[in-house]
């Protein structure tokens, strides 16, 4: 009797000591389909799909690879699912096991051959729209030659204005998409940049900057797309373009694209309706080899602010960022703090329960940058001076807000409030434009070595130049530099050499 208890004892401290085998019919098919498959499919924009054992077994490894390094599924927020919709990252539990499928041979289980794991299906998820919008060219993206950017503006005309629920972006073939940025573009400035255009919905103009306007929403691959809260609608001005900004991967052929709009209509006007307001970091000038450069600002909100949703904006030189709100009762909140900044993931997060932040509240933006050759983003081999502005290989530090005010008056005088702040770093990011386009010889929209040493000559003589001193600094058009437009210049030579305020 005893014998037959430490026999029954052993096997159960064996049973403790070896956890049972992971296979793909226990454990890794659920998380795939959980959290991998939405872009993991045929039709969808991963390079390759994992919809059974086979596919799976396939890429253990590099499955186990990027799911340990967190690269994959892409999730950037520190914060996941109680706070943000759509949250994809992977718990350690489901890591743990992934990475003991690959390590143990990836056992199959009983049944595998059988379990075939469903793809997206075709469909607008927030059912039929009122609209679609669909571009009337398709747009060919090379085989080869890594990233592209390109924005392509569709016109509307539905009478007046109109408010929207909901938006939601589809593609007829998602491989070589990236990411998407809905724009409205209310005065239709980027169709002006455009050297041709045609009038009429779904007409279509591309240009290879991003629209001046206001984000509507977006779409990466596996992204759930999302209704606008019931209590509120997003204002489409009468005749206003919307413009899909594109980030584009070549995917070795050539890829033909052409991207549909549903748009979702209110059928009366929000009491408090939705908008977007721009936080911005101010000015950006960074030095080659400048390692933890900060951008930093603060806004205060004249009124009370529902936050709907967040969309934190940079390029490569970015490393990392954090939004804080500090409240009037001396409380704080990190709204969204991203470790890893990488622009080829930035996104729309929309907030579980929406913070309604008080009147008086200073919403503080930290951004981090890396100008150094160690940052493997970094567009330049070896670094040089980044300036803030739209191209990709220079530099933005911003934040759209999706906010519901009071009423239409109280959002009024939140914007009101906030045009200034992102004028104010206006005139400063002209002048480093102006240098660059002057003595970018090259015409690649930076300053080599030599391009740079030759605007340095510039900048330290500008004392003796007096009609180019007029034209960048005299902000009052007075015909003269007052103490402070000249004390203005001494600091912009400083920022130029290095120096910090």
């Amino acid at each position: 009797m005893q014998r037959a208890l430490q026999l029954a004892f052993a096997a159960a401290l064996a049973a403790c000591a070896d956890p049972p085998p992971v296979t793909y019919v226990d454990d890794v098919a659920p998380i795939l389909a959980r959290h991998c498959v939405g872009c993991h499919n045929p039709q969808g924009s991963a390079p390759f799909a994992l919809l059974d054992y086979d596919d799976a077994r396939r890429k253990a490894g590099p499955i186990a690879q990027v799911t340990a390094n967190g690269s994959m599924p892409p999730w950037k927020p520190r914060a996941g699912g109680d706070v943000f919709h759509g949250a994809r990252g992977l718990t350690a539990d489901e890591r743990g096991l992934l990475a003991r499928w690959s390590r143990d041979g990836a056992a199959a289980g009983e049944g595998a051959e059988a379990i075939a794991l469903e793809a997206p299906t075709p469909g607008w998820a927030l059912g039929d729209p009122d609209v679609v919008l669909t571009m009337d060219q398709p747009f060919l993206v090379p085989a080869d030659g890594g990233e592209l950017w390109a924005s392509f503006a569709v016109s509307t005309d539905f009478g007046g204005d109109r408010y929207l629920r909901g938006v939601e972006i589809r593609h007829a073939n998602a491989k070589p998409v990236h990411h998407v940025i809905l724009w409205i573009d209310p005065e239709g400035s980027l169709r002006d940049l455009a050297e041709a255009g045609a009038a009429g919905p779904g007409s279509l103009v591309q240009v290879d900057q991003a629209a001046p306007g206001e984000i509507l929403g977006g779409w990466i691959p596996g992204i759930e797309a999302r209704a606008f809260p019931d209590h509120t609608a997003a204002l489409l001005p009468a005749g206003a373009d919307l413009v899909f900004e594109h980030h584009f991967v070549t995917t070795g052929r050539p890829e033909e694209i052409r991207t549909s709009l549903g748009l979702h209509f209110a059928t009366e006007p929000p009491e408090r309706p939705l908008g977007v307001i721009q936080l911005t970091g101010g000015a950006i000038h960074v030095l080659p080899g400048e390692r933890d450069y900060s951008v930093r600002s603060t806004t205060t909100l004249p009124v009370e602010t529902e936050l709907i949703a967040i969309t934190p904006h940079a390029h490569y030189v970015c490393r990392g960022l954090e939004i804080t709100a500090r409240l009037p009762d001396g409380d704080s909140r990190s709204l969204i703090a991203i470790d890893d900044w990488d622009p080829a993931w930035q996104s729309t997060y929309w907030f579980v329960d929406p913070p309604i932040l008080p009147a008086g509240t200073a919403v503080e933006l930290a951004f981090t940058l890396d100008n150094s050759a160690s940052n493997p983003r970094n567009p330049h081999r070896p670094p040089r001076r980044v300036i803030f502005g739209a191209r990709s290989d220079q530099e933005m530090a911003e934040v759209f807000c999706h906010v519901v005010a009071r009423d239409a008056e109280a959002f009024g005088r939140l914007r009101e409030a906030l045009v200034d702040a992102v004028r104010g770093a206006g005139n400063e990011h002209r002048v480093w434009q102006a240098l660059v386009d002057q003595f970018d010889a090259d015409g690649d929209g930076s300053l080599d070595a030599e391009e740079d040493a030759a605007a340095s000559l510039l900048v330290d003589g500008i004392w003796d130049q007096p009609e180019l001193l007029l034209r960048v600094a005299d902000s009052d058009d007075s015909g003269d530099l007052d103490e402070a437009e000249r004390a203005e210049v001494q600091r912009w030579i400083g920022v130029w050499h290095g120096q910090r305020d």
